[in-house]
């Protein structure tokens, strides 16, 4: 049985600031927004006190109090596509183009840094033993200890945020399992001929994952064999989301938003959602159903993170100035965090309670970003503060 990873009681208080609860101020409207010196395509990591993590291409990693104002930048050698991961004793670990994986102390001061082969384009995962694992942009996955020496590294030819599944199992891409041996690892499966995708796990720990075949796939954990294949109109650059009834939620590149719902041997669409842009950006779902995704409406100035209702209608549309690739997090008292290429980090009122109750409700699992199947993720609200639990 794999380790649960959570945060104890203690592990704070996200107070409600101003404003209370979401619904205190009007959904879909701005609540703050803070500039960086780049665009960010980086989602945001949510801190158990509040804290907001999100990286720039102006080379840095932000971390912002609960209201907007700046608590610390650190500067990396290169730009910050890498969504940030906080590890259990409050750690932040981040890639960069720079060639390194960075660990941050919560005080924004160094930790270490291991420097892999290439740059890192893509957020790491972590296990329940605290190895963090990530790919570099030489398709090469490393596993590093929390003290920040080399476990292992193997060439898996996918570049993704590593997903880890009920097992403990690795998964890259579109798509390799790989199992960690401790000083070593071996490859379970791969399912070929696909050269990109964002995995993402269901309940019974079915891998779900799109590609540049338009397809989303489910594929069998124990094999690797395919369970089914869904038909889309383009490429598939975001990664589902997986809602408490099991139904999936994913972007494309053809501007829809898809749920569909799998049925074993077989997938059926829910509904299809248009939207004005490219859907990379991918979907988080709230603890009452609803759904929020960004999209890239380039050239046209249609940028927008979208909340759409558990049906598929529209709920409300927030417009930034550029095109929104960053998967929107969801705080415990219902703002919605997104990033931007105008440069800005966005923080929106927005309609839910907190987040959904499922298997993997956002892009790379929980508000920490662990891609992690067991991360625990509990919110308890109380009058005015919302705390989060360990099972």
């Amino acid at each position: 049985m794999q380790t649960k990873i959570g945060w104890s009681v203690l592990v704070i208080v996200c107070l409600a600031l101003a404003a209370g609860p979401a619904g205190a101020q009007t959904a879909g409207t701005q609540k703050w927004a803070f500039l960086t010196g780049g665009g960010v395509i980086s989602s945001p990591a949510l801190g158990p006190d509040g804290t907001v993590y999100v990286g720039s291409t102006d080379h840095k990693l932000y971390a912002l109090n609960a209201d907007g104002t700046p608590k610390w930048a650190y500067t990396t050698g290169g730009a910050v596509y890498s969504t940030p991961a906080l590890g259990p004793d409050g750690t932040v670990y981040v890639g960069s183009r720079d060639f390194k994986l960075h660990a941050v102390k919560p005080d924004g001061t160094p930790k270490w840094t291991y420097t892999t082969s290439s740059a890192i384009g893509h957020g790491p995962a972590i296990g329940g033993d605290g190895t963090i694992y990530v790919v570099n942009n030489a398709y090469r996955l490393y596993a590093v200890n929390p003290s920040g020496s080399l476990k292992w590294f193997r060439d898996v030819w996918f570049v993704s945020n590593p997903a880890i599944g009920p097992d403990g199992t690795i998964y890259v891409g579109a798509l390799v399992a790989v199992t960690d041996n401790g000083a070593s690892s071996t490859q379970k499966w791969d399912f070929p001929g696909y050269t990109y995708g964002r995995p993402a796990i269901g309940p019974d720990g079915t891998i779900y994952v799109g590609s540049d075949k338009n397809n989303l796939y489910a594929v069998n954990p124990a094999d690797g064999s395919e369970k089914w294949a869904f038909p889309v109109g383009d490429r598939i650059d975001s990664a589902p989301a997986v809602g408490p009834d099991g139904t999936i939620y994913f972007g494309c590149n053809d501007r829809y938003l898809y749920a569909i719902q799998d049925n074993g041997g077989s997938a059926t669409q829910k509904w299809a959602f248009l939207t004005e842009g490219t859907v990379t950006s991918s979907p988080a779902i709230g603890a009452d159903g609803v759904i929020y995704v960004g999209v890239r409406s380039w050239p046209t100035a249609a940028d927008k993170l979208y909340a759409i209702n558990p049906d598929g209608s529209e709920r409300w549309a927030f417009l930034t100035g550029s095109g929104v690739e960053s998967s929107p997090a969801i705080g415990p008292g219902g703002t919605v965090y997104v990033g931007s290429n105008d440069k800005y980090l966005y923080a929106v009122y927005g309609d839910s309670p907190g987040l959904a109750k499922s298997a993997w409700p956002m892009f790379a699992h929980d508000p920490w970003r662990t891609g992690n199947f067991n991360t625990v993720v509990r919110w308890a609200a109380l009058p005015g503060v919302y705390l989060l639990l360990e099972d």
